[in-house]
């Protein structure tokens, strides 16, 4: 669309490009390591932007079997943040919503962690129909 520039990008996933800083995490929560990544980034920050991109993640997710990474902590869900970097969480249906969120942390340019959070396709078109929604720019 004119005015409302998105980027996509290709990439085979390897364990140290991951936003969670640990693989293991990863795979603790998920029981299996994405091998690909598709990155969708809105340059503009509107609402019905943050829609778009949540649309176009949930499209590939549901078509591959993936799950979308919010690069980011959201406003809801389990946090793991802290000096250490806590378990990873799993959690199902949070806060009433459908779907399962993900919870790992990753270790922030000031050393402390931060929470990363994963969404399956359900969780996301769920999501989109809440009054909190947004995606993490």
């Amino acid at each position: 669309m004119e005015g409302e520039p998105f980027i996509v990008g290709f990439a085979s996933t390897h364990a140290e490009k991951l936003s969670v800083g640990d693989a293991n995490d990863l795979l603790q929560v998920l029981g299996w390591m994405p091998q690909d990544e598709v990155s969708f980034a809105a340059m503009c920050n509107d609402p019905k932007d943050h829609r778009l991109l949540a649309r176009l993640c949930v499209e590939l997710a549901e078509d591959t079997g993936g799950i979308i990474d919010f690069h980011g902590a959201l406003g809801i869900g389990p946090h793991v943040d802290g000096e250490t970097p806590g378990k990873p969480v799993r959690v199902s249906k949070p806060e009433g919503l459908d779907g399962v969120l993900w919870a790992t942390a990753y270790k922030t340019v000031s050393g402390s962690f931060a929470t990363g959070h994963y969404g399956d396709a359900a969780f996301v078109r769920s999501w989109l129909a809440d009054p909190r929604f947004h995606m993490v720019k």
